[in-house]
């Protein structure tokens, strides 16, 4: 539930988080756009602005960290990636985020019911929500890496994973764990993603939608070993479970959508303590593929044979070996490593701006989906 507390006096330091590099370099424009709106509202408020801005992702991480003493309260502004770094900077902190999103990609603010590239909008409602200390705590995925003897490919984190995001990583106990607001992909859908990522074409829904049409139409049966940890019920902890999937598609959730407004996940909730896990059964035809792909965009095709999905609090996964190697793992729209790793939730992690107004996104919408609450469990 969102949290409410009474308005403290003026003096409030507030950073901004800004991507000249977001959507194809078109970012740099709304950043401007963003400062000079936000240096008029707070000069009219009696507040302190900082811009944090940094060429790559590395770079912005390391100054919100730095940054965060001398925070009341972080805006950012761009599409998930800039989410991602914000959800790695800030996981465990009280300092409370408000995203504008006006990114390519902005999947976590689109399952939040927040404006999407309405600058103004985003800007008052998130100063109202701010006064009004309108709070909302949303989970996140922590992706912890495994040794390479527990699957099949390098250990994320290790010395051979070159590819492992620095940018979004941080040493738990000589280990690396990175931190994903949305879904972490770890097939079809990251090799969608990283085809989009290359894309020349300038809207980037219309890069997703080529990258899915291009990968739906020669799906790969990818090899995993996946291990299961339900959390169990009042009656006690369900019993770990093993699965070793050939499928195209392998997906942990903790909102609802991606790649553009794919509802891949349209039952995850941001603040239930749990993550999802989306799978296709076997792989489909061409065809089949496409259909699924397009019924996603109203997250219809959960109620397909072809899906299955079980709510999860863990799960770990590794490379079986057999059928195609799995792809590298993105989260957030960012290249975060290799298998193996282990997927956990961690609740309440991050404190989101979440104005008054807008709908609770705790409440099922979902648009021509039928349900009487939370499908059962199918894998």
């Amino acid at each position: 539930m969102r949290q409410a507390r009474t308005k403290k006096p003026g003096g409030v330091r507030l950073g901004l988080l800004t991507n000249p590099a977001s959507d194809l370099g078109k970012g740099r424009k709304a950043d401007e756009r963003i400062i000079t709106l936000l240096r008029k509202k707070t000069k009219e408020l009696g507040y302190r602005l900082r811009v944090l801005s940094a060429p790559d992702a590395a770079t912005s991480l390391d100054l919100v960290r730095s940054a965060l003493p001398d925070l009341d309260l972080l805006l950012v502004a761009g599409g998930d990636g800039i989410v991602h770094i914000a959800a790695n900077a800030l996981s465990g902190s009280d300092l409370p985020v408000g995203i504008i999103a006006c990114g390519s990609d902005n999947d976590f603010a689109r399952g939040l019911g927040l404006p999407i590239h309405e600058i103004e909008t985003s800007v008052d409602l998130l100063l109202e929500a701010w006064m009004q200390r309108s709070i909302l705590p949303v989970d996140l995925l922590a992706v912890d890496p495994l040794p390479s003897d527990s699957g099949a490919s390098d250990a994320f984190g290790a010395s051979k994973a070159s590819n492992v995001s620095t940018a979004s990583t941080e040493r738990v106990g000589g280990q690396r764990t990175v931190y994903v607001a949305g879904s972490l992909s770890c097939s079809i859908d990251a090799a969608i993603n990283q085809r989009a990522n290359r894309s020349p074409l300038p809207w980037g829904p219309l890069r997703y939608v080529q990258a899915g049409v291009s990968e739906a139409s020669h799906p790969l049966a990818y090899g995993f070993r996946l291990g299961l940890d339900a959390g169990g019920t009042e009656d006690g902890p369900d019993k770990p479970a093993t699965l070793s999937p050939e499928t195209p598609l392998l997906l942990i959730s903790n909102a609802q959508c991606i790649s553009s407004g794919i509802r891949i996940s349209p039952y995850s909730s941001l603040q239930d303590g749990h993550l999802d896990l989306v799978l296709t059964k076997w792989t489909p035809s061409p065809l089949q593929a496409i259909r699924t792909l397009l019924r996603g965009y109203k997250g219809l095709h959960i109620q397909d044979r072809l899906i299955g999905w079980k709510r999860v609090k863990a799960v770990t996964i590794a490379a079986s070996g057999r059928g195609t190697e799995p792809p590298d793992l993105m989260g957030d729209g960012e290249m975060i490593g290799r298998l193996p790793v282990r997927v956990s939730c961690r609740p309440r992690a991050v404190r989101i701006l979440f104005p008054l107004g807008l709908d609770d996104p705790e409440k099922n919408q979902k648009d021509g989906v039928q349900t009487d609450g939370r499908h059962k469990d199918r894998i």
